[in-house]
């Protein structure tokens, strides 16, 4: 119970904090009161992308042979803390530069951030793991997100006053960033209760070594390839949580602080996803609710792009709610399913750096084209490869009897 309770209260805090910051149609917001255009939203999401994807490939090498990990949890989210700290600091000093120095401040700073992150996540699901049977996982998984979430509404109606309409952008994003590292400092001493025993490990390895591995992982386990296929079709599901905000304000004239009310539905998507996850116990496996969040996702993406509106926008961001919901309650539980009898650090590595590479891609890409697609193409285009995705989710990828796939 001790772990439990040291793993979980943190992310209420952390999820405040990334209400504040960095949530999904944050960046589109941030780009609407600092003259960005859609290319900077899909170049913030590339910035991200990247700056998660690499450190995840490789610190596997750093990670794997310690003996606990315990502490890398605890001073990495430190870490992030201060970084976010960082990006307030930046946006003050360089405003009387103008806009353009903001936007660099903000990309600068937040891909800190994000690589960061990236160093931190396979240890921290890695930590799951060591602590926790593989049946409770995404129960502990589930029940923090729920925690998440109910920090991220708070941080929803926090960020719908900060930016409410005359407010110096400026200042309310110093503000936002600001709050944000204090609360999310202040989020991470809980993991200083968790009690772990030392094991054994192997010894260190250099980058070489490691990579190779990776390939042999894929050999040994053929079906984590066929999972990381659908799962590459399901992230397009990203393009509509990065890009109907930038629609909305943009194309259909919303207001600002409306963010702060699509924040908060996303995480009551988001919330209920994890509700789910974790009444279903182990019997839903970790997939079905991985293709369930696509095809949500899907559904919204398809309403968006036949009749954009206030309504339709408040579905997306539930969809999407629902979709990122599924992904951090699941996605490391079911990779651990397909690698048994291992330390997960690699496998979650591996497929966690394809997945933040192509939720940095497709946004980027995406930014480059819709001047010239217009919104509708690009929602068509998330609704085909999320509905695809969740069908080979469900059709391809199946569990052996004994929990293994096979």
């Amino acid at each position: 119970m001790r772990n439990a309770v040291a793993y979980i209260l943190p992310e209420f805090f952390w999820g405040l904090a990334w209400a504040l910051t960095i949530e999904g149609p944050m960046a589109a917001t941030f780009a609407d009161g600092f003259g960005g255009s859609e290319a900077f939203v899909g170049l913030s999401w590339l910035v991200g992308g990247v700056a998660l994807a690499v450190p995840m490939l490789l610190c596997a090498v750093w990670v794997e042979p310690l003996r606990t990990k315990r502490g890398l949890v605890f001073w990495g989210h430190l870490a992030g803390s201060a970084l976010l700290g960082l990006v307030a600091l930046l946006l003050i000093l360089v405003a009387p530069s103008g806009a353009a120095a903001s936007r660099g401040a903000y990309l600068a700073g937040t891909g800190l951030f994000f690589l960061s992150v990236g160093f931190l996540i396979p240890g921290w699901m890695a930590l799951l793991g060591e602590l926790f049977p593989a049946a409770s996982r995404p129960r502990i998984l589930a029940t923090a997100f729920v925690a998440n979430r109910v920090g991220a509404l708070l941080g929803g109606a926090i960020t719908h006053a900060v930016l409410a309409p005359g407010a110096d952008p400026t200042r309310a994003w110093a503000l936002l960033f600001g709050l944000a590292a204090v609360v999310s400092a202040v989020g991470s001493l809980p993991f200083l209760w968790i009690r772990e025993s030392p094991r054994p490990r192997p010894p260190a390895s250099n980058i070489s070594a490691h990579l190779k591995g990776l390939g042999r992982i894929l050999r040994e386990a053929p079906t984590l390839g066929r999972f990381m296929l659908a799962d590459a079709l399901g992230i397009a599901s990203v393009v509509l949580v990065a890009f109907y905000a930038d629609a909305a304000l943009r194309a259909d004239g919303l207001p600002r602080d409306s963010a702060g009310t699509w924040v908060a539905v996303g995480a009551l998507g988001h919330l209920v996803s994890s509700v789910l996850v974790l009444g279903s116990g182990a019997r839903v496996t970790p997939r079905l609710w991985l293709a369930a969040g696509m095809l949500a996702a899907a559904g919204a993406a398809a309403w968006v792009a036949m009749a954009p509106g206030p309504t339709a926008y408040l579905a997306a961001a539930f969809a999407g709610g629902l979709y990122l919901g599924s992904r951090t309650a699941c996605h490391a539980p079911q990779v651990m399913l397909l690698v048994p009898g291992r330390d997960a650090t690699a496998p979650i590595g591996l497929v966690g750096a394809l997945a933040m590479a192509l939720q940095g891609v497709l946004p980027w890409l995406t930014g480059l084209l819709l001047p010239g697609t217009g919104y509708a193409a690009v929602f068509w285009g998330v609704a085909l490869c999320a509905g695809l995705g969740g069908a080979l989710l469900l059709l391809w990828v199946r569990e052996a009897p004994g929990g293994e796939v096979g």
